[in-house]
């Protein structure tokens, strides 16, 4: 079942990350808490160790295949439609004539490693969608994260704290002395850190009073729909403000800050809707069809009464990072109950 609070974060964490890169290439007077919004990144790499170790608390090695496959869904469809759609844009506009400030931003060598989402593990600088920076330390992390959640569940709720104290502070550290790092090792710390402490932090809070408390502030705070509807399509946004905003530094006029602000909304969110209902949601499908077949059953008894494998959830539930899974109903387990 979707969480709306936890949905609504990172619908205004992706508008954040937008008015940032808004502020920093579009001439004029903007305000300063915009350059908070390059932050936003760092809310989703823990929001994402949150909501997985919300979501698969109970997974096991039975369950790896459908973990994978479902990650594997949520991110490479709409990134491999994006960036195939920005490459041939690309070069059209060069075949035009359009030239730009550095070649080797576009350069064709590297796209190989843009499109398996690996650039940021060997050291290529940022270049095509640089906000897919991001998506390769969530791919690492993904790979990572069974491993590590079947380590830490296992441990007393006093050494996740620690464990996850130790995590906050590394973070911070690194974000002080190496700033908002996007490439390399650097920005692999950077978002691993950040993803372990939202693991740890789920389950440091998975007491029923505790986890009752956040939640009703969320709701009380975040839950209202268009602010959920922001974070529904946040994926679709965070992919498409880069190659967007290509397009409209070359044809848009200067309308100053606050005008051009809400004229690039106005075309962003349409389009990522858009992209949600005609690429994210279907690629998932795909996906999970081609790695996870549908099971054949043989009558209506044996349908009803069929228990999916350990580590595996029913389908059609839209978790908050939206993925198309749900969790498996299950007794509570030690640390992990939910």
């Amino acid at each position: 079942m979707e969480n709306r609070p936890l949905t609504a974060i990172r619908g205004v964490a992706a508008v954040a990350v937008v008015i940032f890169h808004l502020s920093v290439n579009v001439p004029g007077h903007w305000p300063a808490c915009t350059a908070y919004g390059q932050f936003g990144v760092d809310v989703f790499f823990i929001l994402s160790g949150y909501i997985l170790t919300l979501v698969y608390a109970d997974l096991t090695p039975a369950g790896l295949l459908r973990f994978w496959s479902n990650r594997v869904g949520r991110i490479f469809p709409l990134h491999i439609a994006v960036l195939t759609t920005l490459v041939a844009g690309v070069l059209a506009m060069l075949h035009t004539g359009w030239t730009t400030r550095d070649p080797a931003f576009f350069d064709p060598a590297t796209l190989p490693y843009h499109y398996s989402l690996t650039f940021v593990w060997f050291g290529f600088p940022l270049g095509w969608n640089s906000p897919t920076w991001s998506l390769c330390v969530e791919l690492a992390a993904y790979i990572l994260f069974p491993v590590w959640l079947f380590t830490v569940r296992r441990l007393p709720r006093a050494a996740v704290a620690t464990l996850g104290l130790a995590c906050v502070v590394g973070a911070a550290s690194h974000l002080v002395l190496d700033g908002p790092a996007s490439i390399g090792a650097t920005a692999m710390t950077r978002g691993l850190l950040e993803f372990a402490t939202g693991t740890l932090l789920r389950l440091a809070t998975i007491h029923p009073i505790r986890l009752r408390f956040v939640e009703t502030v969320g709701d009380v705070t975040l839950n209202y729909p268009p602010i959920v509807w922001l974070g529904r399509i946040s994926y679709s946004i965070y992919l498409l403000h880069a190659p967007l905003l290509i397009v409209w530094l070359k044809i848009a006029p200067g309308l100053g800050p606050l005008l051009t602000a809400a004229a690039f909304l106005l075309v962003l969110l349409p389009l990522s809707q858009l992209t949600f209902l005609l690429i994210e949601r279907p690629g998932q499908e795909l996906v999970r069809t081609v790695f996870m077949p549908r099971r054949t059953t043989t009558s209506p008894r044996t349908r009803s009464t069929a228990i999916p494998p350990a580590g595996e959830a029913p389908a059609n539930c839209v978790t908050s990072d939206g993925e198309l899974v749900s969790r498996r109903r299950s007794a509570p387990r030690g640390d992990v109950a939910q």
